[in-house]
């Protein structure tokens, strides 16, 4: 998976564009990303890279995907991730005060639903949250369950967004599908939160069609960037032959149920870490042929230098 060529100029350019459709000024963005002035003012100009954090952070606050700012469409064959169907920008020239106040009643939402779940959060409080009226509340959605929706629109996009940024500074299919794996890992408050609306969308959509067709095609697309990277890394020698859908579904399998374990307190982030990377070491790396002249010894090295990584330890 070969990322896209991206000049600091270009990204730059559409950065800007970016920051002047959203309203926010420059120094209010620096402090909602974490970024301090100088370097912000320098990437915006082209003299300094973005780094793959900030990209994420600057596409969350200016409603922009990642691959818009890198390549200028939220989906091309350029883009490194596969794109969702429903995911796209507030793109510059096109954003308005009714998209932008949209975007803030599902953040809000978003971060309500994800701390007190679905059935404790009212419409009212999603209002206040917003800092809206019930009324603004029913004219951009038809109720509660829309917002809900849109809050999994939300997810995906962040989650999209996280990969292609990953995956434009990374080159090598190990480094590449551990990056990926490492993105999925609920290690601060914003990934916790994402994991939190996946959990509740997993269990709803067992009975709601609307919510089931949703999340399969969240899952279609990470499944489909997964399986990329893998193949990828099968051309090159570099992870063990075979079908690549039943290694990719293991993973992805192995990806829920630990995450889900981190959620609920039994693991900590660190330990969910540990358990990916040794399961890309030791089941989808091409092990060294040891051949006929290997000696004991160097098998038991090999055996030895996974074992030492403890990933099973509480």
């Amino acid at each position: 998976m070969t990322p896209p060529v991206v000049t600091p100029d270009t990204a730059a350019s559409r950065a800007r564009e970016a920051i002047r459709a959203s309203g926010l000024a420059q120094r209010e963005l620096s402090l909602r990303i974490g970024l301090d002035e100088t370097k912000l003012s320098k990437a915006l100009t082209g003299t300094r890279r973005f780094t793959p954090h900030e990209l994420f952070s600057l596409a969350t606050h200016t409603g922009v995907t990642v691959s818009w700012l890198l390549t200028g469409a939220d989906s091309t064959d350029a883009s490194s991730a596969a794109a969702p169907l429903q995911v796209h920008s507030d793109l510059p020239g096109s954003a308005t005060d009714h998209a932008a106040r949209k975007r803030s009643i599902v953040e809000a939402a978003w971060w309500l639903f994800s701390q007190r779940g679905y059935q404790a959060v009212r419409v009212a409080d999603i209002a206040a949250a917003a800092g809206v009226s019930n009324a603004a509340i029913h004219y951009h959605f038809a109720g509660k369950k829309a917002v809900f929706l849109e809050t999994l629109h939300y997810t995906i996009k962040l989650e999209y967004d996280r990969q292609v940024a990953l995956l434009s500074e990374l080159a090598e299919p190990v480094a590449q599908l551990k990056g990926l794996l490492g993105s999925q890992v609920p290690a601060d408050r914003q990934t916790r939160a994402e994991w939190s609306i996946w959990a509740q969308f997993w269990g709803t959509s067992s009975l709601d069609e609307d919510c089931r067709s949703l999340h399969a095609e969240a899952y279609h697309c990470w499944h489909r960037t997964v399986t990329a990277v893998v193949l990828d890394g099968q051309r090159q020698g570099v992870f063990i032959e075979g079908p690549a859908r039943p290694m990719v579904d293991s993973l992805i399998g192995l990806v829920d149920g630990v995450g889900l374990r981190v959620l609920t307190g039994l693991i900590d982030a660190e330990q969910m870490t540990r358990v990916l990377e040794h399961h890309v070491d030791t089941v989808l790396i091409r092990r060294r042929d040891h051949g006929p002249d290997a000696t004991e010894r160097d098998v038991r090295d090999e055996h030895d230098t996974s074992a030492s990584k403890g990933v099973f330890h509480d």
